[in-house]
């Protein structure tokens, strides 16, 4: 599939067309866990980004390769390209900005930085609940409970992680994000001697 869509992305002249392609095999590669055809893809569009000058779309881009790259365990390179995307939506791209902090934070949390991933958690909390986004809120709120659970706030952390589990049952197009939630309360329950459930929401 990979070698057929790169035959057919080579054969569109126009950048735009090539873009709507690339964000096409972006979503597909990444429900499906192809994070080797992800990352080539996400290259790809920020080449294609690139191409067209369009700074939102680069940082966009960008900030797609870090998140990649986080799967990957590299992640010094991926907390470069998300900070490079998040600079592009600092001042006028609130709901990009908010929507990439709690990826730099997930990396952060890999890296031992704790704190700092818990104030952007805190942070793009604060904005998606004031816009009603509860999909993303729900997302933020598993991140910030993994950012608690690191830090030793257990309690936080617990109700962070069931907040988020909440809203995720609300809305049943981001059903791709649950396994994280669940990852975050297998944890408290593993730290609370709940060995048993933890395996299972783990399954």
């Amino acid at each position: 599939m990979l070698g057929e869509s790169i035959s057919l992305f080579q054969q569109l002249d126009d950048p735009i067309s090539r873009s709507l392609l690339l964000d096409s095999l972006n979503t597909l590669f990444n429900i499906q866990g192809k994070f080797s055809e992800l990352l080539t893809i996400c290259q790809k569009k920020l080449a294609a980004a690139k191409d067209l000058g369009e700074q939102r779309m680069i940082g966009y881009a960008q900030a797609e390769v870090g998140e990649t790259l986080y799967h990957f365990g590299d992640y010094a390179q991926a907390e470069s390209d998300l900070r490079n995307g998040l600079a592009v939506f600092k001042t006028s791209h609130p709901y990009e900005f908010s929507l990439w902090q709690q990826d730099l934070a997930n990396v952060l949390i890999a890296r031992g930085q704790f704190q700092e991933a818990f104030e952007l958690c805190q942070s793009s909390l604060v904005y998606f609940h004031s816009i009603g986004e509860m999909g993303w809120e729900s997302t933020t709120l598993a991140s910030l409970g993994h950012a608690e659970f690191s830090m030793g706030k257990n309690t936080e952390a617990w109700n962070h992680a069931l907040e988020s589990l909440e809203l995720l049952t609300r809305i049943h197009m981001f059903t791709f994000f649950v396994p994280r939630t669940l990852a975050i309360l297998a944890l408290l329950y593993k730290e609370r001697g709940n060995i048993d459930i933890a395996i299972e929401l783990n399954d």
